[in-house]
């Protein structure tokens, strides 16, 4: 994969692990600190997508070998596990507040007896919990 200047270079970097040597950071477009000698970047990784990147910088020319490496893939792989769980929790946190607010507007509903009654309630409930600007309820009468 050729990497170009700019934003492009940088995705290359992230999805390739680069281990720089000497001003490494300002070579693929991420500034650097005045003393940065060295800098590594090591991808985070989903499955095969990158989803961002470890990215350290050092006072001392060609600070990070294979060991250095290895240890940031390790955190970078903690990370994206740590970032996983939280996407799943936050998933499933809306879940149940979703299945909250349909149980009390299931025991609102229920008390309701004439259908325009149902049908102004469903929609103001809806509208209210979930916060939708426009909210229509549409039933047929029964035949």
């Amino acid at each position: 994969m050729g990497a170009e200047t700019g934003g492009d270079i940088v995705v290359w970097a992230i999805e390739q692990g680069v281990l720089a040597g000497d001003s490494g950071g300002e070579l693929i477009g991420i500034p650097s600190f005045s003393s940065t000698q060295s800098s590594m970047m090591v991808p985070i990784k989903q499955s095969e997508r990158t989803v961002g990147a470890v990215y350290i910088q050092s006072e001392h020319s060609d600070a990070f070998d294979n060991y250095d490496r290895l240890v940031f893939e390790f955190l970078a792989s903690q990370i994206n596990i740590a970032h996983e769980k939280s996407c799943q929790l936050n998933l499933e946190r809306k879940k149940t507040e979703y299945l909250s607010l349909v149980s009390d507007m299931g025991r609102k509903i229920t008390w309701v007896l004439t259908v325009p009654e149902l049908s102004c309630m469903v929609a103001d409930l809806i509208h209210q919990h979930f916060a939708y600007s426009v909210v229509a309820l549409f039933l047929c009468d029964p035949v």
